[in-house]
């Protein structure tokens, strides 16, 4: 399925707050405080939402901020049933740097660089590292921020899912995914809201609800899952440039939140934004929250905030919205209170907690459940008191804001309730026995660092 979006809020009005949480105008000269990178695959059926969103980026961006807004943009191809089929159509992937401009209409944003499409898989991590180094020379600043935009699945590894039914125009278009998918239109995740059930368009859009996940390239096919290649997030800081810490990583995607993801880039930002949930397809509201991104210090707090307040005002299914921020640098103390609960205490295993992905009926269910949610109904005797009020003192640390909407997908298949109780801010997988879910069970152990230092890979045989 999918679940994605970027961030945008017209001028004065979004940025009327103290004069150090306003966007700082540009000094003269080429290098400026900071740029924000936008990595965005739209080799999907996501490809109308980039164009929206990028417009919404030129809507919010002022000219004399002193930073600067790059988008790498990989458009699907023309053979795409999502191309627009227009005579002028370009399908080379391109940076493009972004220009202030009100019209919805058109993109202005000047051309830094265009690559030959042919020779590019954007799901490839070396290509990722030179596009990343390419946006930073041509946009140098001092500090750098960093959008993930496209499908996702959280840490699971690419073809762990199974191919869905998703139809388009084009063959090559069939494909599985791990996060981001379409309901019900004409192209839907078979495990995201059954085709069957009735989607009606809500006051607040134009259209029926699409879902958005992490990284899904239709263009370039992956031999050995069968299907269209994705990037698996333990890959991904390898593919981050060497010696940059971003002030952030947002992840406009689905089911990204996740535990063992943040702490693979634990190293490489200071904070992860993200969401535990499914995310609708038209993401971060970027006119909004872009101003947000270029303040002195990055107000990672109120760029999530403008996401749930986008969706938190909607009605009905629209409604559906998780978020948080995490404090990558207490990460490895969040793992080390888990530890000495697993440590020092049997626990006892349950399943029930409160889990993320239930609109999916067989992918992603009993994959991501809530962190808070599953310590503490895993560790609730008394002897475990003193340990747990420690977990819940590393947590608070790491989540420095989260949010979410009452329900998720109220009166659809698979919409369920969300309750602060229940939501932490940040999920975690709990393996079950063999032989339950094998593949996805050996990747997290041997693959995912969270695993074995926060013990939870070994609770379960």
């Amino acid at each position: 399925m999918k679940a994605k979006q970027l961030i945008l809020l017209l001028g004065a009005a979004l940025l009327a707050t103290a004069c150090d949480k306003e966007p700082q105008p540009a000094p003269p000269g080429g290098k400026r405080d900071r740029t924000v990178i936008a990595y965005m695959v739209a080799d999907n059926n996501l490809y109308s939402n980039a164009v929206k969103d990028i417009n919404e980026m030129e809507r919010g961006w002022h000219d004399n901020w002193n930073g600067y807004m790059v988008v790498y943009f990989y458009p699907v191809a023309k053979t795409s049933g999502y191309a627009p089929g227009t005579a002028d159509y370009n399908e080379n992937p391109r940076l493009l740097l972004i220009r202030y401009d009100n019209d919805n209409s058109r993109i202005v944003s000047e051309v830094l660089k265009e690559y030959d499409r042919a020779s590019q898989n954007p799901c490839d991590a070396a290509v990722m590292t030179s596009v990343l180094n390419d946006a930073m020379a041509l946009a140098p600043a001092d500090h750098y921020g960093l959008v993930m935009w496209s499908h996702g699945s959280g840490w699971l590894p690419k073809g762990t899912t199974t191919n869905s039914i998703v139809k388009s125009a084009s063959a090559d278009e069939s494909y599985g995914y791990s996060s981001k998918g379409a309901v019900p239109r004409s192209k839907l995740g078979d495990w995201l809201i059954p085709a069957t059930v009735p989607v009606t368009a809500s006051a607040d859009s134009s259209g029926p609800i699409m879902l958005q996940s992490i990284g899904i390239t239709n263009s370039n096919m992956n031999t050995t899952i069968g299907r269209a290649d994705e990037l698996d997030l333990d890959v991904m800081p390898s593919a981050l440039p060497a010696g940059v810490n971003f002030d952030f990583i947002l992840f406009d995607a689905c089911f990204m939140a996740s535990v063992e993801g943040i702490y693979e880039l634990r190293d490489h930002a200071q904070y992860v934004i993200a969401s535990s949930a499914e995310t609708i397809d038209e993401g971060f509201p970027y006119d909004k929250a872009i101003g947000y991104m270029f303040t002195t210090t990055a107000d990672v707090k109120n760029i999530a905030k403008t996401f749930y307040d986008d969706y938190n005002t909607r009605s009905g299914a629209w409604r559906s919205a998780t978020i948080s921020v995490t404090d990558c640098s207490k990460i490895d103390a969040l793992a080390a209170s888990i530890k000495v609960l697993c440590n020092n205490h049997p626990g006892t295993v349950k399943y029930t907690y409160q889990q993320f992905g239930q609109t999916n009926s067989s992918k992603f269910y009993n994959t991501f459940y809530d962190l808070g949610d599953f310590v503490r109904g895993t560790w609730s005797d008394a002897p475990a008191a003193a340990d747990l009020a420690a977990f819940e003192n590393a947590l608070d640390a790491a989540v420095i804001y989260k949010a979410h909407t009452p329900m998720m997908f109220q009166g659809m298949t698979g919409g369920f309730a969300v309750t602060d109780a229940t939501f932490c801010g940040i999920t975690c997988y709990i393996p079950r026995p063999a032989p339950q879910q094998p593949q996805t069970k050996a990747a997290y152990n041997i693959r995912f660092g969270w695993s074995t230092v926060s013990g939870i890979g070994l609770l379960v045989p």
